[in-house]
Order: structure tokens, then C-alpha cells, then sequence
């Protein structure tokens, strides 16, 4: 296994440029990592990424599947979606949504957090190819969901991780700890020590 389980955390991250914060409380279900994760997070968005603060809920099973997702946003933005776990979406009363359908992972813009699922799902046992994947991402400003192409490559497997949207053709190498949580978005994020 290339990385530890992910105990109970609590993790903040801030933008470099002073003007977004996020929290974010990681907990195991039934207190195993094995089971999955549940994930409480608030993101205060930066001036380009909306303003606005962000709730959001998040559980993965024990394979990095997304099973849930829930935000609500200051402005009265609700989001509800679930996964079986094989690339099948349903909005939170079971309406299916074949728009997102083959995506595995959410991609919820302007956190660094949800860099963690693909990560740990792609590369948890020690894979060394890059991978392109589709995800359900949420683009910060708008909270517009959409499906987006990506690509995570390895640099230093279990530290370090290219990440490509191929539709922007943004890039950025993540340094990741022992868990496969980001700890720095060049130019963007910092995490910082409670």
C-alpha cells in the first residue's frame, strides 16, 4: 500500500493570496478507514471563485468511490447527488442523471480536498501510468455541474502528482502527505498548520 489509511482529521487550507479559506473534518466510517470516509467541508471561496461560502458533505466507500455528495452555498445553492459507486448518478431524490454517468469521482472547483479521491483510487496500490479520467465537476464560481476530462500522472509516486484538466488545459503539481492529501497548490492553496 503506497499510502496510510486516513485516520480523523481536521485539515485548513488557505489561498496564497489571503482571501479564501477552507476546513475540512475527515472522519472513517465506523471509525475504519477500510469503510470509507465521510468528509465535512466549508470552503469561504476567494472574490474569483464566487465569494461565497461553501458547505459541503461528502462520502467515499473503501475503494474511493464517491457514494454521496451534498453542498449548500451562502447563496441558496443547494446540490444533492449520489453514486452506486460504478459511474451512475442520481440527484439526492433518486432521479437519475445520465449526463454524469461514467464519472467516479467529484471534482468540486476551488478545494484542494477532492484531489484526495482520484489519488488514492488511482494510485493507492502503487500505479505508476498517468490515468485520464471523466469526473463530476463543480466549478466554484457558477456551481455549474458539468462532466470534465482530467489526467493525474505520477512524478514521485506517494508524493508528488501532475494534475491536467484536459478541457482548460490547466496543470498543476501537487505534493501530497503520507495520506494522499494535497498539501500545497502551487500558486493557489497552502495548507496550514492548526
Amino acid at each position: 500500500m503506497l499510502f496510510e489509511p486516513v485516520p480523523r482529521l481536521v485539515l485548513r487550507w488557505r489561498t496564497e493570496a489571503g482571501d479564501g479559506l477552507e476546513h475540512v473534518e475527515i472522519r472513517p466510517v465506523g471509525g475504519e478507514p477500510s469503510g470509507g470516509l465521510t468528509v465535512s467541508g466549508t470552503l469561504i471561496a476567494p472574490p474569483e471563485d464566487g465569494g461565497r461560502a461553501i458547505g459541503y458533505r461528502l462520502a467515499v466507500d473503501g475503494d474511493w468511490r464517491v457514494v454521496s455528495f451534498d453542498l449548500d452555498a451562502s447563496d441558496g445553492t443547494h446540490i444533492a447527488l449520489r453514486s452506486n459507486g460504478a459511474g451512475r448518478w442520481s440527484d439526492g431524490d433518486g432521479t437519475p442523471l445520465p449526463a454524469l454517468n461514467d464519472a467516479l469521482d467529484i471534482d468540486l472547483g476551488g478545494t484542494p480536498l477532492t484531489n484526495l479521491l482520484p489519488v488514492r483510487r488511482l494510485f493507492g496500490e502503487g500505479r505508476r501510468a498517468a490515468a485520464d479520467l471523466q469526473v463530476v465537476y463543480i466549478e466554484a464560481a457558477t456551481l455549474a455541474v458539468s462532466i470534465q476530462r482530467q489526467r493525474y500522472e505520477p512524478l514521485r509516486p506517494g508524493r508528488l502528482y501532475r494534475y491536467v484538466s484536459l478541457d482548460t488545459g490547466f496543470t498543476a503539481d501537487l505534493p501530497v502527505d503520507r495520506h494522499g492529501l494535497v498539501v500545497d497548490y502551487p500558486g493557489l492553496w497552502r495548507r496550514v498548520s492548526l
